[in-house]
C-alpha cells in the first residue's frame, strides 16, 4: 500500500485567480460599446460582442459565426483593392508586428 501527498493550494489559488481574470475580461469583452471581433484564420468568427451584433444587425452569434471579414465587406474597398486582398495584407502586417490602421468597409 502507498500513500502520496501533495500540497496543491498553490495550484487552487491560481485557478482562483486565473477564473477571476476571465469573468473580468469577459464583463469587459460582452459589455463594450465598441466592436469586439475574434477570428481564426481557419474557422472565421470565433467570437463576438454584443456590439458586434448590434452594428451588423444580426440577432444572435450563431448567425455571424463562422464567417471571415470580406464575406461581410463589398468585393472592393474604397482604395479600389480587392477585400478579400486587403484584409489578408492587413493581417499579415499585424502578424509580422508592424504598426497597422486602417479602414475596413463592411455591410451586413
Amino acid at each position: 500500500y502507498y500513500s502520496f501527498r501533495y500540497d496543491i493550494t498553490s495550484k487552487k489559488e491560481t485557478e482562483k485567480a486565473l477564473l477571476k481574470e476571465k469573468i473580468k475580461f469577459s464583463s469587459i469583452f460582452e459589455q463594450s460599446s465598441d466592436s469586439i471581433l475574434i477570428y481564426s484564420m481557419k474557422n472565421g468568427l470565433v467570437d463576438c460582442n454584443q456590439a458586434t451584433l448590434k452594428m451588423f444587425g444580426y440577432e444572435d452569434k450563431k448567425s455571424i459565426l463562422n464567417t471571415f471579414p470580406w464575406q461581410m465587406s463589398p468585393t472592393k474597398q474604397r482604395n479600389g483593392q480587392l477585400s478579400k486582398d486587403f484584409i489578408l495584407s492587413s493581417v499579415r502586417d499585424v502578424l509580422g508586428n508592424k504598426s497597422v490602421n486602417f479602414e475596413l468597409v463592411n455591410y451586413k
